[in-house]
């Protein structure tokens, strides 16, 4: 996923690897696209050695010099094959932490049950809210396709969904049902 994410933004414009930082952390694909930032390097690094991208000039700002990379035709070709990848792969991520701890919540008390998932409701909330901002910050940088924007709304309707599960939980727990 970071190297297809790198790739996709040097397809559309030469950037330094600060650029590729600032833009994965400006849209927030950190949070929902599960990129972690000190991956960058390391994967501007790999895609280097392996002729996906090269260094198309170099810049000295004062005592620092900064590589600005360009995707090659090579680098072109994987990208597709990442995207094919990526369309192709089935993933199912289940919140399996919590499944697990609702597997045992009648172990602890309901009072406790219940303040933790109040909890993971409003991490929940925040993530929910980054995600808006990622959005938005997208929505500045370019317009955004159908497709995209039907992204953001599946996110959006799995985010809600999840909330209201676990509200269902509470309910559930609070009841004795």
């Amino acid at each position: 996923m970071t190297n297809l994410y790198i790739l996709g933004l040097l397809s559309m414009k030469p950037m330094s690897g600060y650029d590729v930082e600032q833009n994965l952390k400006n849209t927030m694909v950190d949070i929902w696209g599960g990129i972690l930032v000190g991956s960058i390097y390391y994967a501007l690094n790999k895609l280097e050695k392996g002729n996906y991208i090269k260094v198309c000039e170099t810049r000295t700002v004062g005592k620092k010099r900064t590589k600005i990379y360009d995707i090659t035709e090579f680098g072109k070709k994987y990208k597709k094959e990442c995207v094919m990848k990526c369309l192709v792969e089935s993933q199912n991520n289940y919140p399996t932490q919590l499944f697990a701890g609702l597997m045992f919540a009648d172990e602890i008390e309901k009072q406790e049950a219940v303040k933790s998932l109040n909890i993971q409701i409003e991490a929940q909330k925040k993530h929910l809210s980054e995600i808006k901002k990622g959005e938005e910050e997208k929505e500045k940088q370019m317009n955004l396709s159908p497709l995209t924007r039907l992204t953001f709304d599946y996110i959006y309707e799995m985010e809600e969904m999840k909330m209201k599960y676990l509200h269902e939980v509470i309910h559930l727990i609070k009841t004795g049902g």
